[in-house]
Order: structure tokens, then C-alpha cells, then sequence
């Protein structure tokens, strides 16, 4: 059986530390899912976006960038990676 590791973090912020971490993995012979869970824009391509998730979440990305709010913000995307994940 293959392992897959789940690398979930907001890459609009830590796209670095990420990216580390996933050529740490995929250069030991770990497959890995990249999930997205920032809500600003990045160069980083994940293989779930930021705004699979927030759709997930219920809300679109520019909501959430609209209504400044944090809180808000670290709800939708938990709910929506969970969802995403899952499916």
C-alpha cells in the first residue's frame, strides 16, 4: 500500500515551509496531497486550491477577503478541507 502524507496549511504565508516539507517527502519516496487553505493569492499551486476549499466551506474566496474577518475566515476553510478532503 501506498502512504500519501497530507500537507494542509495556508500557502499565501508559509509557501516556503511548505514546499520544504513536500520535497522533504516526495524525495524519500512519499506521496503527498497539497491542500491550500489561504485565503490571498499565491503562486503556489496546491492540488486543492484555496478556492476549492472555501467553496467547500460554503463561501467564495472574495467573500471572505471582503469581510476582513478572521475568525470567519479560519471557520470556512477548516470546514471546507474537511469536506474536500473527504470527498
Amino acid at each position: 500500500m501506498n502512504k500519501k502524507v497530507v500537507i494542509i496549511g495556508s500557502l499565501d504565508t508559509k509557501e516556503a515551509e511548505f514546499r520544504y516539507v513536500e520535497s522533504i517527502l516526495t524525495s524519500s519516496g512519499v506521496s503527498t496531497l497539497l491542500i491550500n487553505t489561504g485565503i490571498y493569492e499565491t503562486t503556489c499551486e496546491a492540488d486543492i486550491t484555496n478556492e476549492e476549499v472555501a467553496a467547500a466551506g460554503g463561501v467564495t474566496l472574495e467573500e471572505l477577503r471582503k469581510k476582513q474577518d478572521r475568525g470567519l475566515a479560519v471557520a470556512t476553510m477548516a470546514k471546507g478541507r474537511q469536506y474536500r478532503f473527504r470527498s
